[in-house]
């Protein structure tokens, strides 16, 4: 998929020493799993490339990879959580920018609304949603700049560094014309 200079491709075994770099990374941590959390290639292994229940992207700007993202289906204990039926199609997303020189740029919301396109290409009446921590204000200005609206919070939802936190489920439904 490809926008503008940006793509995502499906990410390839190639890719484990990147997700490494980018997951040692103490800005990247801050905001993606944890700045306590130690990655080995061994983790990363097991996250990122044994879990058939997601598809894993990487996002590249003029060739270079900058970004992972990942898509799945909500389960229908997740659907619930949300507010959803156990009968919608709900598709759940997450992504970071790893390399901290392309943060701020407008990167992510493209990322994004390719990775709205994929999912859709896969089932129009797909819902996609994600779950920023309260306080990542600049992730949720990025949602919502890719028409992502909140449609609730949801307290103590997500363990990082050593505690649960409150976090907002964003979801849309628009259709992207591509």
């Amino acid at each position: 998929m490809h926008v503008k200079n940006q793509i995502i491709r499906p990410l390839k075994k190639e890719d484990q020493a990147l997700l490494l770099k980018w997951l040692t990374t103490e800005e990247v941590l801050k905001y993606y799993e944890g700045r306590d959390r130690q990655f080995t290639a061994t983790l990363i292994e097991e996250k990122f490339y044994n879990d058939a229940e997601k598809d894993c992207w990487i996002g590249e700007t003029d060739g270079v990879p900058i970004a992972y993202l990942q898509s799945y289906q909500l389960t229908v204990e997740d659907k619930r959580t949300f507010g959803y039926s156990a009968c919608q199609s709900v598709y759940g997303m997450d992504l970071f920018i790893g390399e901290v020189t392309y943060w701020n740029k407008g990167f992510g919301s493209a990322f994004i609304t390719l990775l709205i396109q994929l999912i859709q290409e896969k089932d129009e009446t797909a819902i996609v949603t994600v779950d920023p921590r309260i306080e990542n204000i600049r992730a949720i200005a990025c949602y919502k700049k890719c028409d992502f609206s909140i449609v609730k919070k949801v307290e103590k939802r997500e363990w990082h560094e050593g505690s649960y936190h409150d976090v907002y489920i964003m979801a849309t439904n628009k259709l992207i014309d591509y």
